[in-house]
């Protein structure tokens, strides 16, 4: 008889939380689950579900709306539950503060004061709570792992669980793409995905002589236009806008390198997408990539520097011996260490090791 699963999450939208929460729906529908997704409702999103702080004192109540997401999941937004007690799974990628630096950099000077001074200090008292309670921890990371550590967790109660990749829709492709295409996927309107320093670094490129073509999912922000108009590069750009999951493995097959310049990543799912079609990542040394970016191996680590990152991508763009390679490399990791299969075996030992039962 199949048990109800509840997954709390953020909103099922767009991004990496997203993402990681439609696999662990799929994976527990598989093995027979009744699933139920619940996340809290924002306010640009669910505005009719939300009571924002200039109404608090209006009477109107917070409410909740059912639906659809990921294809056919039941999904509640809803205010975010209680701590109830009870024994729980956590599938984490980051601890809530170091998810908020480089965004609360971006934001007005009043609301970056409220910020650090108000919400901050909430956040870490629930997260010292959470890290304490019940629950265990599947991190998804080595990088996620040991910050959640620093921030109180218990070391017994955590398990490594990355991402998984798709090995059957991401593969690398029957041809060999055009020399000198670079890409990245992504949330351009997210602060902590730093892509100025690619924009920076495409420019370097540029004088250096390199024939580059930069490829990007979504959709420029007015910021990053005016970068791209100020750099001269705006004709080496292209945005390809927001792709289903099943056009991103022909996106990842069409590029030579791909390149991460985040500040900071839990993981950063599409880098490993990249590598499962055969194609190395420059990346910087922002957690969750240097778990699978080898130095060397399967692409390269530079620091937060414009110039490094340009050496790093001429120096595979310029040998394809040296490309292949490492794109060869890239998809033998993915295949060992992010497969479907090694996640359901490390899933089903921490649902064990939880409630005393295979999933």
């Amino acid at each position: 008889m199949s048990a109800s699963v509840l997954i709390v999450t953020l909103p099922p939208l767009t991004g990496g939380v997203p993402s990681q929460a439609k696999v662990l729906a799929r994976h527990l529908k598989g093995l027979g689950h009744a699933v139920t997704v619940s996340h809290y409702a924002t306010l640009s999103d669910y505005e009719e579900l939300v009571v924002p702080s200039w109404q608090a004192f209006s009477g109107k109540k917070p409410a909740v709306g059912e639906g659809k997401c990921f294809g056919d999941f039941r999904s509640l937004a809803a205010r975010p539950l209680a701590v109830l007690g009870m024994s729980h799974l956590v599938w984490c990628a980051s601890t809530m503060i170091e998810d908020r630096i480089e965004r609360r950099r971006s934001m007005p000077l009043a609301r970056r004061l409220f910020d650090r001074l108000v919400i901050s200090p909430v956040q870490r008292g629930m997260e010292r709570k959470i890290l304490q309670g019940k629950g265990r921890f599947m991190a998804i990371s080595s990088y996620t792992r040991d910050s959640l550590l620093s921030a109180g967790g218990v070391a017994e109660r955590f398990s490594l669980v990355p991402i998984p990749v798709d090995l059957n829709l991401f593969r690398p492709p029957n041809a060999s793409p055009r020399q000198g295409v670079i890409g990245f996927a992504g949330r351009p309107n997210d602060p902590r995905k730093n892509l100025p320093l690619l924009f920076r670094a495409l420019r370097r490129l540029l004088d250096r002589g390199e024939n580059i073509e930069l490829r990007l999912t979504g959709k420029a922000t007015p910021s990053l236009s005016r970068l791209a108009r100020d750099l001269g590069i705006s004709g080496r750009i292209t945005w390809r806008g927001w792709l289903a999951e099943e056009a991103l493995p022909d996106f990842f097959q069409g590029l030579d390198v791909f390149v991460i310049p985040s500040f900071q990543e839990g993981l950063n799912i599409a880098g490993l997408q990249a590598m499962a079609c055969a194609v190395p990542v420059v990346s910087t040394r922002c957690g969750g990539p240097e778990d699978y970016v080898v130095d060397g191996k399967t692409g390269l680590l530079v620091a937060f520097d414009e110039t490094e990152m340009a050496e790093a991508v001429t120096g595979i763009v310029r040998s394809r011996e040296r490309r292949l390679e490492l794109g060869e490399n890239a998809r033998r990791l993915v295949e060992e260490n992010y497969s479907h299969e090694r996640f359901g075996a490390s899933f089903a030992k921490a649902w064990r090791q939880t409630w005393g039962e295979l999933p």
